[in-house]
Parts: C-alpha cells; sequence; structure tokens
C-alpha cells in the first residue's frame, strides 16, 4: 500500500511540475513582446515630448529674431 501511495504522489508532483513549466513558457512567451511594446510606446511618448520642445524653442526663437528685424 505504501509503495502505491508514494508512486501516486510521484506522478501528482512530476505533472504538477510539468503544469508549471508549461505555465512558465507561456507567461514568457506573452511578456516579452508586451514588454517590448510597452518600452517602444514609452519611448515614442518620449521622443514627441523632445520634439514638441524642440518645435517650441526654434518657434520662440524665430518670434524673438522677427521682433529684432522690425
Amino acid at each position: 500500500m505504501k509503495v502505491q501511495l508514494i508512486k501516486t504522489e510521484s506522478s501528482l508532483w512530476v505533472n504538477f511540475k510539468r503544469t508549471m513549466y508549461a505555465l512558465m513558457v507561456i507567461v514568457i512567451a506573452v511578456a516579452i513582446p508586451l514588454l517590448s511594446y510597452l518600452e517602444l510606446s514609452y519611448n515614442d511618448n518620449n521622443d514627441q515630448k523632445e520634439n514638441a520642445a524642440k518645435v517650441q524653442k526654434i518657434a520662440n526663437s524665430i518670434e524673438k529674431e522677427n521682433t529684432v528685424d522690425l
């Protein structure tokens, strides 16, 4: 009886480990593209803010030049 109980526990443990490994692979397979997308969208937002600031500086400098010319 003990041998059968140990064999059942071993089988359950092996099935549990296989399930956890499969879950880990699925989570990693989803997480890598998701994190890459989030990083790219974050970088795009920063670039847009920097570009807007540069355009504003250029516009301000052009306005100053125009007032000096007048």
